[in-house]
Protein backbone atom coordinates (compact mmCIF):
# COMPACT_ATOMS: atom_id res chain seq x y z
CA UNK A 1 0.00 0.00 0.00
CA UNK A 2 0.76 3.22 -0.89
CA UNK A 3 -0.33 6.64 1.20
CA UNK A 4 0.04 10.27 -0.33
CA UNK A 5 -1.00 12.13 2.49
CA UNK A 6 -2.03 15.79 1.64
CA UNK A 7 -1.30 19.40 2.44
CA UNK A 8 -2.78 22.66 2.70
CA UNK A 9 -4.47 23.69 -0.05
CA UNK A 10 -2.70 25.35 -2.11
CA UNK A 11 0.59 24.41 -0.42
CA UNK A 12 2.07 28.03 -0.99
CA UNK A 13 1.54 31.76 -1.91
CA UNK A 14 1.71 31.98 -5.07
CA UNK A 15 0.60 28.24 -6.18
CA UNK A 16 -0.63 28.38 -9.76
CA UNK A 17 -2.29 26.41 -12.21
CA UNK A 18 0.68 24.75 -13.38
CA UNK A 19 1.37 23.79 -9.82
CA UNK A 20 -1.84 22.03 -9.71
CA UNK A 21 -0.89 19.67 -12.50
CA UNK A 22 2.75 19.16 -11.43
CA UNK A 23 0.65 17.61 -7.77
CA UNK A 24 -2.02 15.85 -10.31
CA UNK A 25 0.48 14.39 -12.32
CA UNK A 26 1.86 12.80 -8.90
CA UNK A 27 -1.68 11.00 -8.72
CA UNK A 28 -1.33 9.86 -12.29
CA UNK A 29 2.55 8.38 -11.66
CA UNK A 30 1.34 6.52 -8.75
CA UNK A 31 -1.82 5.15 -10.78
CA UNK A 32 0.48 4.07 -13.68
CA UNK A 33 3.58 2.90 -11.93
CA UNK A 34 1.54 1.04 -8.77
CA UNK A 35 -0.89 -0.73 -10.31
CA UNK A 36 -0.73 -3.78 -8.10
CA UNK A 37 -0.84 -1.16 -5.32
CA UNK A 38 -3.78 -0.21 -2.62
CA UNK A 39 -3.17 3.75 -3.01
CA UNK A 40 -4.37 5.72 -0.36
CA UNK A 41 -4.97 9.68 0.17
CA UNK A 42 -4.78 10.77 3.35
CA UNK A 43 -6.20 15.17 3.44
CA UNK A 44 -4.74 17.13 6.05
CA UNK A 45 -7.45 17.94 8.50
CA UNK A 46 -9.06 21.35 7.86
CA UNK A 47 -6.29 22.20 5.39
CA UNK A 48 -6.68 19.71 2.51
CA UNK A 49 -9.31 20.54 -0.16
CA UNK A 50 -9.31 16.86 -1.50
CA UNK A 51 -12.33 17.75 -3.54
CA UNK A 52 -9.54 19.47 -6.22
CA UNK A 53 -7.98 16.05 -7.01
CA UNK A 54 -8.39 13.53 -9.31
CA UNK A 55 -8.77 10.88 -6.49
CA UNK A 56 -9.92 7.91 -9.08
CA UNK A 57 -7.86 4.77 -7.89
CA UNK A 58 -7.09 6.04 -4.69
CA UNK A 59 -8.59 5.44 -0.83
CA UNK A 60 -9.78 8.60 0.43
CA UNK A 61 -8.85 8.18 4.16
CA UNK A 62 -10.20 10.42 6.84
CA UNK A 63 -8.30 13.77 8.20
CA UNK A 64 -8.44 12.49 11.67
CA UNK A 65 -7.01 9.01 11.33
CA UNK A 66 -3.54 8.98 12.74
CA UNK A 67 -0.48 8.46 10.57
CA UNK A 68 0.89 5.42 12.58
CA UNK A 69 -2.62 4.03 12.62
CA UNK A 70 -2.66 4.53 9.02
CA UNK A 71 0.84 2.65 8.28
CA UNK A 72 -0.04 -0.28 10.65
CA UNK A 73 -3.60 -1.17 9.68
CA UNK A 74 -2.84 -0.72 5.88
CA UNK A 75 0.31 -2.15 5.27
CA UNK A 76 2.22 1.27 4.13
CA UNK A 77 5.38 0.10 2.37
CA UNK A 78 5.74 4.22 0.67
CA UNK A 79 4.58 7.29 2.75
CA UNK A 80 4.27 10.72 0.00
CA UNK A 81 3.74 14.11 0.94
CA UNK A 82 4.61 17.58 -0.33
CA UNK A 83 6.36 18.22 2.94
CA UNK A 84 4.14 17.03 5.87
CA UNK A 85 5.61 15.01 8.77
CA UNK A 86 4.20 12.22 7.79
CA UNK A 87 7.07 11.46 5.37
CA UNK A 88 9.04 12.22 8.87
CA UNK A 89 6.88 9.87 10.62
CA UNK A 90 7.26 6.95 8.11
CA UNK A 91 11.04 7.02 7.50
CA UNK A 92 10.58 6.87 11.79
CA UNK A 93 8.98 3.79 11.13
CA UNK A 94 11.42 2.33 8.61
CA UNK A 95 8.73 3.15 5.66
CA UNK A 96 10.47 4.39 2.42
CA UNK A 97 9.77 8.12 2.40
CA UNK A 98 9.14 10.81 0.20
CA UNK A 99 8.87 14.53 -0.43
CA UNK A 100 7.49 16.30 -2.90
CA UNK A 101 8.26 19.84 -2.25
CA UNK A 102 11.54 20.14 -4.80
CA UNK A 103 9.09 19.78 -7.71
CA UNK A 104 7.56 23.12 -6.71
CA UNK A 105 9.12 26.66 -7.55
CA UNK A 106 8.48 27.77 -3.87
CA UNK A 107 10.43 30.35 -2.44
CA UNK A 108 13.92 29.76 -1.27
CA UNK A 109 12.67 30.87 2.92
CA UNK A 110 10.35 28.48 2.63
CA UNK A 111 12.71 25.96 1.41
CA UNK A 112 15.07 26.22 4.25
CA UNK A 113 12.34 26.23 6.39
CA UNK A 114 11.32 22.72 5.41
CA UNK A 115 14.83 21.73 5.55
CA UNK A 116 15.00 22.74 8.93
CA UNK A 117 12.05 21.17 9.93
CA UNK A 118 13.43 18.24 8.28
CA UNK A 119 17.07 18.18 8.47
CA UNK A 120 17.28 14.77 10.85
CA UNK A 121 15.43 12.92 8.48
CA UNK A 122 18.21 12.33 5.49
CA UNK A 123 17.35 9.24 4.42
CA UNK A 124 13.66 11.41 3.39
CA UNK A 125 14.09 11.44 -0.67
CA UNK A 126 13.56 14.44 -2.08
CA UNK A 127 11.92 14.40 -4.73
CA UNK A 128 12.96 17.10 -7.77
CA UNK A 129 11.45 14.79 -10.38
CA UNK A 130 8.87 12.59 -10.02
CA UNK A 131 10.81 9.20 -11.04
CA UNK A 132 12.33 9.69 -7.85
CA UNK A 133 9.29 7.88 -6.27
CA UNK A 134 11.07 4.87 -7.54
CA UNK A 135 13.95 4.81 -5.83
CA UNK A 136 14.61 3.06 -2.92
CA UNK A 137 15.66 5.10 0.09
CA UNK A 138 17.98 4.17 2.62
CA UNK A 139 16.19 3.09 5.21
CA UNK A 140 16.51 5.40 8.88
CA UNK A 141 15.77 2.78 10.77
CA UNK A 142 19.02 0.61 9.79
CA UNK A 143 21.08 3.55 10.74
CA UNK A 144 19.78 4.00 14.05
CA UNK A 145 19.53 1.28 17.37
CA UNK A 146 15.58 0.63 18.52
CA UNK A 147 16.46 2.94 21.49
CA UNK A 148 17.35 6.25 19.86
CA UNK A 149 14.68 5.26 17.21
CA UNK A 150 12.08 5.36 20.51
CA UNK A 151 13.38 8.26 21.14
CA UNK A 152 12.79 10.26 17.99
CA UNK A 153 9.43 8.94 17.38
CA UNK A 154 8.63 10.36 21.45
CA UNK A 155 10.49 13.57 20.23
CA UNK A 156 8.36 13.91 16.86
CA UNK A 157 5.21 12.75 17.16
CA UNK A 158 4.19 12.34 21.43
CA UNK A 159 5.96 15.88 22.50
Amino acid sequence: SILLAGDKTPFYEGWTEKDEKTYESVFDFLRENFNGYKLFFKPKMGRTDASKYNLTGFEPLPPDISLEEVCLRHNIQKVISIRSTSSKVGAYFGIPSYMLYPLFPIPESFKEGIEQEHYDMRSVVRVSKIGDLLKKPKLFSNEYSFEKLANLYWEAVVK
